[in-house]
C-alpha cells in the first residue's frame, strides 16, 4: 500500500510540476509592450518595444548555446547564437531585431530573451563613450502573469560570460539594465 501511495504522490507531484510549463509553453505566440525607463546623469528616458515570441527554443539548441558558453566563452557563444533560427524579434521604433533566445526559467515564471545583435546602445552618443565592440547581443529577463503582464529588465547591448557558479553573467554596455513594464499588445 505504501508503494502505491508513493508512486501516485510522486505522479502527481510531477504532473504538477509539468502542468505550468505546458501552460505557458502552449501560450505561444505572443506580442508584448514594454515601456522601457532609464535614469541617468543626462536625465529620463522612455522607450517603447514591442516584443513578438513565436515560440521557445528548442532543447537542441539551448544545450548546444550552453556547450558553446561553456567551452569557450562568449567568442564561441556568439556565432553559435547567430546560427540559430529567428524565433520572434524585439522593435524599437522602426528597427526590428531577431530573437534568438527564448527560455522560461522553471524557479520562477521568468522569460529571458537573447538578440543576436544589439537593440540600442545606451550612452554610446557621449563624448566619453566607450567603445562599443564586443557588445553584440540584447538580453531581456520578464517576470510575466498568466495574462502577460509584469515587469523586467533589459540589457540592450551586452555580452554573457559564465559566472563561477555555473550560471550566466550578463554585462551591459549602459553599465545598468534598464526597467521594463510588460502587457501584451492590443
Amino acid at each position: 500500500m505504501m508503494t502505491i501511495r508513493t508512486t501516485r504522490c510522486a505522479l502527481v507531484a510531477l504532473t504538477l510540476a509539468v502542468l505550468p510549463v505546458t501552460a505557458l509553453a502552449q501560450s505561444y505566440p505572443k506580442t508584448l509592450t514594454a515601456t522601457a525607463e532609464n535614469t541617468g546623469a543626462a536625465g529620463r528616458a522612455t522607450a517603447v518595444l514591442t516584443i513578438r515570441i513565436e515560440r521557445l527554443m528548442e532543447d537542441l539548441y539551448f544545450k548546444r548555446l550552453g556547450d558553446a558558453l561553456q567551452l569557450n566563452g562568449y567568442q564561441n557563444f556568439l556565432p553559435a547564437l547567430r546560427k540559430l533560427p529567428a524565433i520572434g524579434y524585439v522593435q524599437l521604433g522602426e528597427t526590428k531585431t531577431d530573437l534568438k533566445y527564448a527560455r522560461e526559467r522553471a524557479e520562477k515564471p521568468r522569460l529571458v530573451l537573447g538578440t543576436d545583435r544589439p537593440i540600442f546602445f545606451v550612452g554610446a552618443g557621449a563624448p566619453d563613450a566607450k567603445p562599443r565592440a564586443g557588445y553584440e547581443m540584447g538580453v531581456i529577463e520578464l517576470d510575466l502573469d498568466a495574462q502577460g503582464n509584469g515587469q523586467g529588465t533589459i540589457a540592450p547591448a551586452a555580452r554573457v560570460k559564465r559566472a563561477p557558479d555555473g550560471g550566466v553573467t550578463v554585462d551591459d554596455y549602459g553599465g545598468s539594465l534598464i526597467r521594463l513594464s510588460v502587457k501584451p499588445a492590443k
